[in-house]
Formats: structure tokens, sequence, C-alpha cells
């Protein structure tokens, strides 16, 4: 909610216009719920129909639908179907080993992941000096202002909880040989 800046992102505006349209609505009311340990505000973003964007809705609904009549899956958005994907395909201990060798995107893919693995290490270990650099300045005071920004550091409690057993895949990528190195 905190990157909403003012309006609601626009894969949720789609499924309430969506909604609205299925329904003959004059418009959705797209409401938020946004809690914490301090507590819960309540917003709401009106989506007014947009007859163009419902257009392109209504031109792509017979595409997706005959795709899936033709046993076609539709093309996954890995981004946001990760946890989809992660329950469509399960690890099963019965499945052999796969060979990815002459799978050239693969190996590109883990070169990639490899890269931003280590440039996301950086970058919290950046985050982790900067907040030792501002709890320095705040000397134990839990409160400091300065123009255009608050901090605060204040002791949050947590009641004790219990979490239960659970079972879930998790997927490891380990590098089994040097990168060779270019000459």
């Amino acid at each position: 909610f905190k990157g909403w800046n003012g309006e609601a992102p626009t894969h949720y505006q789609l499924q309430a216009l969506t909604e609205a349209m299925l329904l003959g609505a004059d418009r959705a009311i797209l409401a938020v719920l946004v809690t914490s340990a301090y507590g819960a505000e309540y917003h709401e973003y009106e989506i007014a129909r947009h007859p163009a964007a419902e257009a392109k809705i209504l031109e792509a609904v017979p595409a997706f639908w005959a795709q899936i009549e033709a046993g076609e899956q539709p093309k996954a958005e890995y981004g946001s179907d990760a946890a989809l994907l992660g329950h469509l395909y399960a690890p099963d201990d019965a499945l052999p080993p796969l060979d990815l060798t002459a799978d050239n995107y693969a190996g590109a893919l883990l070169e990639e992941r490899d890269r931003l693995s280590i440039e996301k290490h950086q970058i919290e270990d950046r985050l982790d000096e900067i907040k030792g650099e501002l709890l320095e300045k705040l000397a134990g005071h839990t409160m400091a202002t300065l123009p255009g920004w608050k901090i605060t550091n204040k002791v949050q409690h947590r009641k004790e909880t219990v979490i239960k057993a659970t079972s879930f895949p998790v997927l490891r990528i380990t590098r089994t040989a040097e990168k060779e190195l270019a000459a």
C-alpha cells in the first residue's frame, strides 16, 4: 500500500473495472483496509467505468477461452505467478533429475540470479550500515525530526505465538563449478 501514492495499481483498477462491467454498475469502489501493529486505516478508491479498457478486456476474453479449450496454458507472468507455479509444479520425488544442458536460457537466468543476489546482499549491507549510523545519531532518543523526515525508534512488544508444523517446497540453487574467467 505504501507504493500506491494515492492511486490504486492498474491491475487492481482493472479487476474492479471488470467486476463493475460484469455487474452493469456505473462504477466500482475498491476498499482497502491497511492494518499494522498500531491500528488500521480504511481507504476507498472510486473506479470509474472506462469504455476503451472494457473494449480491450472484451476483445481478449474469447481468445483466452479459445486457448483454454485448445488445452494451451496461458503464458505465466513469472513475478506475480511464482506462488501459483509452485503449486502447479510441486516437487515430485518420483521424477528423475532433469538435464537442462540444452536450455541456454536457464543458464542465463542462473547467472542473472547470481548477480542480483550479490547486489541484493550489498544493498542489504548498506541498509544495515545506514540503520547503524542513524541509531548512533539517535543515541537512545525514541524520535527525531528533520525537514521532510521523522525517525522513530521504539520498543515493539509482540505476543508469544506457536507456529504449527508445516511442509513446503524450498528451491535451492548451488553453483557446482567456478565461472570460467574470460581471457
